[in-house]
């Protein structure tokens, strides 16, 4: 039937997809993988403090380099600041699950996106979106 067909054509496309990924990471080298993850990490957590932000794992050797989590501040909307990224800079910025609802933001730093170039235009926007929400750092 049809429905085989259709999971049959996105197991195809997935495996081509991890084997992409890894080509990647093979022509890179793992261990520049790593380093270049854990840099990027870095810079976004140091970003963050100097918004006078802070970070919901207060262990930095807690912390993973590939999703940072944010303590959203007492009177700001998180929504509104995430919204704010996605409209004016097409930055995704996620929100807590669980229990963490509600009381911080996520940001990845994977793949592409681990880049200092890119982790910069994020904390720009982050900026913005909080000083659109009256947060004065």
């Amino acid at each position: 039937d049809w429905s085989s067909d259709v999971c049959s054509s996105d197991l195809v496309n997935t495996m081509y997809g991890l084997r992409e990924g890894l080509a990647l990471v093979a022509e890179e080298g793992l261990e520049n993988c790593w380093r270049r993850h854990r840099l990027c990490a870095d810079h976004l957590h140091s970003g963050l403090r100097d918004l006078g932000l802070e970070l919901f794992v207060a262990n930095p050797a807690a912390r993973l380099p590939t999703v940072t989590t944010i303590k959203v501040p007492e009177g700001i909307n998180w929504q509104a600041v995430a919204g704010h990224c996605m409209k004016n800079h097409l930055v995704e910025i996620s929100g807590g699950l669980g229990p963490s609802a509600g009381k911080v933001w996520r940001i990845g730093v994977m793949g592409n996106n681990a880049s200092i170039k890119v982790v910069s235009k994020v904390l720009d926007a982050f900026k913005e979106a909080l000083q659109a929400q009256g947060w004065k750092a």
